[in-house]
């Protein structure tokens, strides 16, 4: 699987990682794995150099929202395993508070990431499981993922939904930390 090429079409197209990998055509977890492979590691590091590079430093809505720009950017990781979301959390740690944000798969409206004083850029776009831990009992959703992720696995495997934003768009990272909590399904009482 060709990595970088991925990555220019990601910038290009303005989709997740994930929804590139999608593309391929083979199964997700295959399709992952085989990136991871081809990768030869947990951690992606792209600097201002990379052709790839200035287009992952706009917002998800390219399209129509071209305001939210992270124009100082210095470096942008994209972890492949939840190892290499450690190893980018410590990388990032020494560009300081209030200078390193998180992308996940959705779109943003916002100026929550792409802004000047955003230095460092963590990706999760890849990190996106759905699914069960039987161990624990508990159900788990990755930051990457975005809403239709969530509402199509969880019906598909384990015939379950939730009453999350009715936007499919919208990234689990930020829906999940209160950004979106109104759905079709949602109560009306509890909306707000």
């Amino acid at each position: 699987m060709e990595i970088h090429g991925l990555l220019k079409r990601r910038a290009t197209a303005g989709g997740s990682i994930a929804s590139l990998l999608a593309s391929t055509g083979r199964p997700a977890a295959q399709a992952k794995s085989e990136f991871v492979a081809a990768a030869g590691t947990d951690l992606l590091v792209l600097e201002p150099n990379s052709p790839q590079f200035v287009g992952l430093t706009q917002g998800f809505n390219r399209r129509f929202n071209r305001r939210w720009l992270a124009p100082n950017c210095a470096v942008i990781f994209v972890p492949l395993t939840e190892q290499g979301a450690q190893v980018a959390l410590a990388k990032a740690v020494g560009f300081g508070p209030g200078h390193v944000q998180v992308s996940g798969g959705g779109h943003c409206y916002e100026d929550f990431v792409f802004t000047e004083q955003t230095l460092a850029l963590i990706d999760v776009s890849l990190l996106d499981e759905i699914g069960f831990d039987a161990q624990q009992g508990v159900y788990y959703a990755q930051s990457g993922g975005t809403n239709w992720d969530l509402y199509r696995r969880l019906h598909w495997h384990f015939g379950l939904t939730l009453p999350a934003g009715s936007c499919d768009s919208v990234g689990l990272g930020g829906h999940m930390c209160g950004g979106g909590n109104f759905g079709l399904i949602a109560r009306p009482d509890r909306a707000l």
